[in-house]
């Protein structure tokens, strides 16, 4: 029951960063659509940085952590 209980957590937790990465993936490309970055470039190549080492930086955990 207790393993049951930590799958569905761990299920659970992935879920909704999986949502809030996603969410946070789409509104920085509704801003890139948009006129937002348009006189902001570096704002823009920093924060679409910061998504690219975010989303690596999940892969290579993944890799070395959990795909044994």
């Amino acid at each position: 029951m207790r393993q049951r209980l930590l799958i569905v957590g761990v299920a659970i937790s992935f879920t909704i960063c999986l949502f809030g990465y996603f969410s946070a993936l789409a509104k920085l490309v509704s801003y890139c659509n948009t006129t937002l970055y348009t006189s902001e470039h570096i704002e823009a190549l920093l924060k679409t940085s910061a998504v690219l080492v975010y989303t690596y930086a999940g892969f290579d955990f993944f890799k070395k952590r959990l795909a044994q």
